[in-house]
């Protein structure tokens, strides 16, 4: 969120306009976002692991 927040500042800084997207909805669906992706990265080493020791 603060890589966001510094994005929405003038030029120089900022380079990123939300249009009707605020950083709220941010604060709630990164949390979420970054959930999915911790899950899917455990997903792909269990069957990695499991393609790794030949277990099924």
């Amino acid at each position: 969120m603060l890589y966001e927040m510094i994005t929405l500042h003038p030029e120089p800084w900022g380079y990123f306009h939300y249009g009707w997207w605020n950083l709220w909805y941010s604060a709630i669906i990164d949390p979420v976002l970054l959930l999915i992706t911790l899950g899917y990265y455990k997903w792909g080493l269990k069957l990695e692991n499991k393609l790794l020791t030949g277990k099924k």
